[in-house]
């Protein structure tokens, strides 16, 4: 009798904070793990995206769910600007996921960032304020702080002097984030994230490695001389770091964390993984030289990450057991297809 009357009050007193949340991007990689999440804690989400990547078998699994709904539309567009107030109607916190997902896009498609970071959030941003919208949560990057002198970067890091355009939209967005938070009374949360991998991925290193050995197991090119340095962490850390930060409260309008690992590892270091568990041996490496992997890259990157800890987040895992654990999930989803991976 204790047990039902204790788990009735837990039922009410989950039902007291639900909130419900618009997550743009939802059905791309971390924002679909971020609604899985926030559904079974009982929030009702909204999702927000245009469906890029194009139709996944576990989209079906959240646009069945009672408290989820999609809207496909794009937050750049002027055309779609009033579908996004009414979309906006009612919500308590939008968490805004919805940009270009890989840095290098831009070296292609000069504009992509531009749309898709900038003006998307600048749209989103004068839509809260109408339906005032209390908090937003933005996914940035560890790429808006550039290459300092600095060997471990903190959100105090200044000036912020990007060197791609992916991280400039980043830093424009937050810039936009800013000013509305204080504008119209906004609260902010803003993520600087290092890389976040795990099942499901659509862009990034890891990915990169599992096709690239899928298609050549004996044959593996690495961007760079293979020593750049970065962070891994496994997406559900980072969802659990995500609704970290969204749960706390502090007396500043705008808070910012760097969101990532305690530990760096190389790129060969991560081709030796993927490769123990795509092909469990050592193929040859192909270098392409230098020390960046592509114009714009950051080859060493170390965050601080004592403002999230402090909250009571760390990560579960180190990098290498990250990238294992990410390899093997996006190996074992894809071997079965009869088509390659694509870039």
């Amino acid at each position: 009798m204790v047990q039902i009357v204790v788990l009735a009050l837990h039922t009410c007193f989950m039902a007291c904070l639900a909130q419900s949340v618009l997550i743009t991007g939802g059905l791309g990689f971390i924002g679909g793990h971020l609604a899985s999440q926030l559904l079974q804690e009982g929030h009702t989400v909204t999702l927000y995206d245009l469906r890029l990547h194009g139709s996944q078998s576990w989209h079906e699994a959240l646009r069945s769910h009672p408290r989820c709904c999609w809207i496909q539309a794009d937050l750049a567009k002027p055309d779609h600007y009033p579908q996004l107030v009414e979309s906006l109607n009612g919500i308590d916190t939008v968490f805004h996921f919805a940009a270009n997902a890989n840095s290098r896009q831009s070296l292609c498609d000069r504009d992509i960032d531009l749309h898709s970071g900038i003006e998307a959030t600048w749209n989103l941003l004068y839509a809260m304020a109408e339906q005032q919208v209390g908090h937003i949560v933005f996914a940035s990057s560890q790429l808006v702080y550039g290459e300092p002198p600095g060997r471990v970067l903190h959100e105090s890091q200044g000036p912020l002097l990007p060197i791609s355009l992916y991280g400039a939209a980043k830093l424009a967005a937050e810039g936009i984030i800013s000013a509305h938070s204080h504008l119209h009374g906004i609260r902010s949360t803003l993520l600087r994230f290092g890389n976040i991998i795990g099942p499901r991925m659509s862009y990034g290193i890891v990915l990169d490695f599992v096709r690239k050995l899928m298609q050549n197991p004996d044959e593996l090119e690495i961007l760079g001389d293979g020593r750049q340095q970065r962070n891994y962490l496994h997406v559900d850390d980072a969802v659990r770091g995500i609704l970290t930060a969204w749960q706390h409260r502090g007396n500043s309008r705008c808070q910012v964390f760097n969101v990532g690992n305690d530990d760096c590892i190389s790129a060969a270091e991560v081709a030796a993984l993927v490769a123990a568990e795509v092909v469990d041996s050592s193929p040859r490496y192909c270098f392409t030289g230098g020390k960046r992997g592509w114009r714009g890259d950051v080859p060493d990157l170390r965050c601080d990450l004592s403002a999230i800890k402090a909250l009571g987040w760390q990560p579960s895992c180190p990098s290498a057991i990250a990238v294992s654990r990410a390899a093997r999930a996006t190996y074992d989803l894809y071997r079965s297809h009869d088509v390659l991976l694509q870039s």
